[in-house]
């Protein structure tokens, strides 16, 4: 493993690191991970089949659409490959309708910080705001106002106004909403949204 690689409850805090119980025994020496996860080592389709499992016992769309964020907020490979695999199912909870309720509910669901927020009555210090992004590196920034309409798609040339020094592209999370109420539309951890 490289020595960059975070260790411990830092790196089960890590959504996109994150295996869950799919890493190894050794993954499990080498990265300080015993004692803090289930002793049973799973692979990704058993995980999967959990996680559908614990999906389906959730009584509405909102109850579901919080799940799967919240399931993305801890282990992104698990949520991908589940919306993946149900993806007919699954999307209307990640996107259209589902999302409009979760946007009515926002205040109410909110779990944690997922990208960058772009309230309209502070439009005028977008800049500032950009250089606390999450990630340093833009390709995609796609726009929307609170009501849940989506705006344009921008792919990184016209982002790399906002990039400083690297050319090396990896997508960045952000949310952006003119109000700063409903950012919870996203599909995708790894899209940037912007004013």
């Amino acid at each position: 493993m490289k020595a960059d690689v975070p260790h411990g409850t830092e790196l089960l805090n890590r959504p996109e690191l994150n295996k869950g119980t799919a890493f190894t025994e050794d993954e499990r020496t080498t990265l300080g991970l015993h004692g803090l996860l289930p002793p049973q080592v799973e692979s990704l389709d058993e995980q999967v089949l959990r996680a559908y499992e614990a999906y389906q016992r959730k009584k509405d769309d909102l109850e579901r659409h919080i799940y799967l964020r919240a399931l993305q907020d801890t282990n992104e490979v698990l949520f991908y490959r589940l919306l993946l695999d149900h993806i007919e199912e699954m999307t209307p909870m990640v996107y259209t309708p589902v999302v409009g309720l979760a946007c009515q509910q926002f205040s109410h669901i909110y779990r944690r910080p997922r990208g960058l927020f772009i309230p309209y009555p502070l439009r005028d210090s977008i800049r500032t705001r950009l250089r606390n992004r999450p990630n340093p590196e833009v390709d995609v920034i796609v726009s929307r106002t609170a009501n849940g309409f989506w705006g344009s798609v921008t792919r990184a040339p016209a982002a790399s106004a906002f990039r400083s020094g690297s050319s090396r592209s990896t997508r960045s999370s952000a949310e952006s909403t003119p109000s700063g109420r409903c950012p919870s539309s996203s599909t995708s951890a790894r899209t940037t949204r912007s004013a």
